[in-house]
């Protein structure tokens, strides 16, 4: 009835994770003041390291500032910079060189060649997948068994019923009682896989698409700035272009302008002969 402000968790294997809750709150005393942490200073260990501790140290409290807390994974590009710089969180990096910050993602991408981009797709994952909350034990299982990688980030979705006013995301089938909205989840990996840290063979192919069939089966949802390995047919499935069409036909931008599923995909030269005959 009176959900919290912020609420999210942060999976670190098959067995443990750390829920996360957060309000608005005002440091007004002393001995909240003496709480005060702010966690995206340079010299800081990265906040998913610092989070991982309560599952030894117990549950904690603390006050972060809110810049603090919206900024709370962009040291660590969430925990991508382990593999960039995997000395990155030692205490001698930390306070001689933190304050360099972390690489800018988009600088990152424009100077990556073709070679590059295609060893990003075939051996490393940035994937994200929406579906309802009722299926977060099966989900967390299907991402070890398709990934196998930890952390995994956990957070709840609420997508509305917009009635006669559908957009992209489709209007939920089982909105909770009273209610106008139904409770999901996205769950997010970011990382190497298991397989390719041992030298063994991961199937990028194979393994993405059956998480894009998982998430299609269950009325749910690829975020559109992962890897897609959609067919056109299979992309227009997840997603609602019923209004989208009526306003390209609308203002005139059919033929002028691409579609949402040309902007997401793959570039091309990526895409090779033998991909092309899994998606058909």
């Amino acid at each position: 009835e009176k959900p919290p402000s912020f609420l999210e968790a942060t999976i670190y294997s098959k067995e443990t994770s750390v829920i996360m809750i957060a309000e608005f709150a005002d440091a007004d005393t002393p001995e909240k003041k003496k709480k005060i942490h702010g966690v995206n200073y340079f010299w800081k260990p990265w906040y998913y390291l610092h989070v991982e501790t309560a599952l030894t140290r117990g549950g904690f409290d603390e006050l972060i500032p809110i810049r603090h807390y919206h900024h709370r994974f962009t040291r660590s590009v969430f925990w991508e910079l382990r593999d960039m710089i995997p000395f990155g969180n030692e205490w001698w990096y930390r306070y001689l060189l933190g304050w360099l910050g972390a690489p800018k993602v988009s600088l990152m991408k424009l100077t990556m060649t073709p070679q590059i981009r295609r060893e990003v797709i075939y051996k490393h994952v940035v994937q994200d997948m929406m579906v309802p909350m009722s299926c977060m034990s099966e989900a967390i299982d299907k991402f070890h068994e398709w990934f196998d990688i930890y952390p995994l980030l956990f957070f709840p979705v609420a997508i509305f019923d917009h009635g006669p006013h559908e957009g992209f995301l489709r209007n939920p089938q089982r909105c909770l009682p009273g209610r106008n909205y139904q409770m999901f989840f996205n769950l997010g990996a970011y990382g190497v896989p298991q397989k390719v840290r041992d030298k063994e063979e991961w199937d990028a192919i194979r393994n993405l698409r059956e998480m894009e069939h998982y998430a299609r089966r269950n009325k749910g949802y690829q975020l559109v700035y992962t890897d897609l390995f959609h067919t056109r047919a299979e992309f227009r499935e997840m997603f609602n272009h019923a209004l989208y069409d009526r306003m390209r036909e609308k203002y005139k931008a059919v033929g002028a302008f691409p579609e949402v599923y040309d902007k997401v995909r793959p570039e091309k030269g990526l895409l090779d002969e033998e991909m092309l005959k899994k998606l058909a």
